[in-house]
């Protein structure tokens, strides 16, 4: 159909089941049909426990059935201060190039190095995030073909939590005003105040950095809710509660 591109070779199909976070490989336990209109059974089965949302069609080798979906086993992990996105492909023949895009002000922009596939084994690969924002980072694979077609995988979601400095401030929660003691610091340039969801909502910079005295910052502004506060050059974090 409009949706699957073109079928080629029946016995090469598998059945890609998503779980909300990579496609599964549930194989092909049988077809039947031709090339316009037929089926296809999994020949792993499908349970409730693997929380399945959605189920298309795959392909076993890459110069066959030339289908939107193939196996790139897309994942996410978090370090420390970083985002690290890596993922499997099993079936990239010599020349097909990978790069990853995230979300950045709403459209989506690669970063990181363009990596190419060597031959049609399984190949793993992964690119770092040095700079995600807190909350959820959105990204995706751009899959770029011999002969310069172009696909996209799933859209991949990780929430990003960094570690909570062991810093003094107060009072938490706050109501309009926030004191934090300087001398807790080597250097402060400025302070970004993120929602939880990631957004900056405000910067504070030019700041008097005198660590004789505590550093007053004015949050009246924000409705209630959680917050993160993000130290530069530092890079270190705190969590507070804001109440009206």
């Amino acid at each position: 159909n409009n949706t699957s591109c073109g079928v080629t070779a029946l016995n090469f199909l598998k059945v890609a089941a998503w779980n909300e976070s990579q496609w599964i490989d549930k194989g092909n336990g049988f077809t039947t049909g031709n090339q316009l209109n037929g089926s296809i059974i999994s020949s792993i089965p499908v349970s409730a426990s693997d929380s399945i949302k959605a189920v298309t069609l795959a392909s076993q080798i890459p110069s066959e059935n030339p289908l939107p979906i193939t196996f790139y086993d897309l994942r996410g992990s978090v370090g420390m201060d970083k985002v690290i996105i890596y993922w499997n492909s099993n079936n990239a023949l010599d020349s097909y190039s990978f790069n990853v895009e995230r979300i950045v002000y709403g459209m989506f922009q690669s970063f990181g190095p363009v990596l190419r596939s060597s031959n049609n084994s399984v190949i793993s690969f992964h690119v770092i995030d040095d700079d995600p924002i807190i909350g959820y980072n959105f990204y995706r694979l751009l899959v770029t073909g011999p002969f310069g077609s172009t696909d996209t995988s799933f859209v991949l979601k990780v929430w990003y939590d960094p570690p909570h400095s062991e810093l003094v401030f107060y009072p938490n929660p706050v109501v309009d005003q926030i004191n934090i003691p300087l001398a807790q610091f080597d250097e402060i340039k400025a302070i970004e105040v993120y929602e939880i969801s990631g957004r900056k909502v405000k910067v504070f910079d030019a700041l008097s950095t005198d660590s004789k005295y505590d550093l007053t910052l004015d949050l009246g502004d924000l409705i209630s809710g959680k917050y993160f506060l993000r130290f530069v050059p530092e890079n270190r974090f705190a969590r507070i509660m804001i109440y009206k």
